[in-house]
């Protein structure tokens, strides 16, 4: 059984939602495949209905296709060449320089790869140096075990290029992709995409039931938490940088320690569901950034951020201030690409997390677990849910009230070089409003630092001076 947080009544009832269904039913037979699932993830079996997937949404699904992409023939930078199956060496491909590429029609497809770098040194890592060497080829066996086995899929999948990553441009890399694959189980390159597994882990319970209704058996027992229990809660999707990963890419293939899985924009899959998961909500939120009947032409939205698209990135803020980062002056860097994809469809002024259209409704945050806010590096202004470690709530706005505040004016200061959704090093805003005097009044004294933590018997409160 499943605890929805988000469904909790009081502090003693929580709402469970799960379904049953007699194990002797017909219905079983066609939702799952738990007798034939191989030992291994990586075996034909598994690697074939991967491919199934892949190939029906990359020809059928027409809102998998609907993500804005970039111009025709768009490819990164450079590309990691597998060779087709059966070639033992890689190479790397600078796009721009390699003529075949420039008159390939049509435009050749790559996929992508989601994976922890771990905490010992890269091995290889690109530079001026060693650019021509890698140009010229290397052997598959001397790379990494994730890369190894994302070889063998690619393959699989009838695709010849892996992206090398380049980070300002992750919207268009990852948007533009055949398919994403994820090493979900693995915390570093060295840990491999396939795992062996016991089948019973994947199979739903088994309940017994003599229900006065019916007559006494047993009921497989779907529940909600299926999904988040065998992927979000692995190694790889704790992290920012996946976070964005996951988010762009139209299509994903997760390899977790127990299952092969399966997400685009239309469909949530796996190898104990082949057809479907019982009662997933899917969490590609993405979604929500496509209204039905949207032309071409209508790329942008005109006047404010309609609030559908506002709630949306309320939700990612929300997830992706949760995730953990190396390199904490990461945080909005790891974001570039989402927020670039909305300022695409919206038009909207990017104030580094917030929107400038709907400035005031964004600036109602707060910590969840408050820390001391210290920076090694500036990173955001202290108005933006981006200058604090930890994850924020903001709030949701409640439609159809008046603001007491008006924004006078709003900006962020970017260093001269490199992109202005990121490098950011100085932001104000100027409101005007009414002043009031008040008192803040409260019970138990301020802890650490001056910090001050709300508890649920707190009576703190703010008198105003009318």
């Amino acid at each position: 059984m499943y605890r929805d947080p988000t469904q909790t009544h009081s502090e003693r009832s929580t709402e469970l939602r799960f379904r049953l269904i007699p194990s002797s039913e017909r219905e079983c037979e066609d939702l799952f495949s738990f007798d034939k699932i191989d030992e291994s993830t990586g075996s034909t079996g598994t690697l074939d209905l991967a491919h199934s997937w892949f190939s029906e949404c990359f020809h059928g699904h027409d809102q998998c296709k609907r993500l804005p992409t970039s111009a025709a023939n768009w490819l990164p930078t450079r590309l990691v060449d597998i060779g087709s199956r059966g070639e033992t060496t890689w190479r790397l491909v600078v796009t721009s320089e390699n003529s075949k590429l420039k008159r390939c029609q049509p435009q050749p497809q790559y996929m992508t790869l989601s994976y922890r770098w771990g905490t010992e040194p890269q091995k290889l890592v690109l530079s001026s140096h060693n650019l021509d060497l890698l140009g010229r080829g290397s052997p598959i066996v001397q790379l990494p075990q994730t890369f190894q086995d994302l070889v063998v899929v690619v393959h699989h999948l009838g695709i010849r290029n892996d992206w090398e990553k380049e980070a300002l441009t992750m919207r268009e890399v990852y948007t533009n992709a055949a398919c994403n694959v994820a090493a979900s189980a693995s915390s570093s390159p060295a840990g491999g995409l396939f795992r062996s597994r016991v089948t019973k882990d994947i199979r739903p319970g088994i309940v017994k039931s003599n229900l006065a209704f019916q007559e006494p058996g047993e009921f497989y027992m779907f529940d909600k938490g299926y999904w988040d229990r065998h992927l979000l809660y692995g190694a790889l999707h704790t992290r920012g940088w996946v976070f964005q990963e996951r988010f762009l890419s139209p299509r994903q293939i997760y390899f977790t320690r127990s299952q092969v899985m399966w997400e685009c924009l239309e469909e949530h899959k796996c190898e104990g569901f082949p057809r479907g998961i019982p009662l997933h909500e899917s969490s590609k939120s993405i979604k929500r950034l496509l209204p039905p009947q949207r032309n071409d032409d209508e790329t942008k939205v005109e006047g404010p951020m309609p609030f559908d698209t506002l709630d949306l990135w309320i939700d990612i803020v929300a997830t992706y201030s949760r995730c953990e980062f190396s390199v904490k002056e990461d945080k909005l860097y790891a974001l570039g690409g989402i927020a670039k994809l909305f300022q695409e469809v919206t038009g909207d002024t990017y104030l580094a997390g917030l929107w400038r259209s709907r400035l005031l409704h964004q600036l109602d945050w707060y910590t969840l677990m408050p820390q001391p806010r210290i920076m090694s590096k500036y990173r955001a202004p202290s108005w933006s849910w981006a200058s604090v470690d930890g994850p924020v709530q903001p709030t949701h706005p409640a439609h159809g009230y008046h603001f007491l505040a008006e924004v006078m004016d709003a900006s962020v200061t970017t260093t001269s070089a490199g992109n202005d959704l990121v490098n950011v090093i100085g932001g104000s805003i100027t409101l005007r409003a009414k002043v009031y005097d008040a008192t803040y009044e409260r019970e138990s004294p301020l802890i650490n630092d001056g910090l001050i933590y709300f508890g649920s018997k707190d009576k703190a409160f703010v008198r105003l001076e009318v």
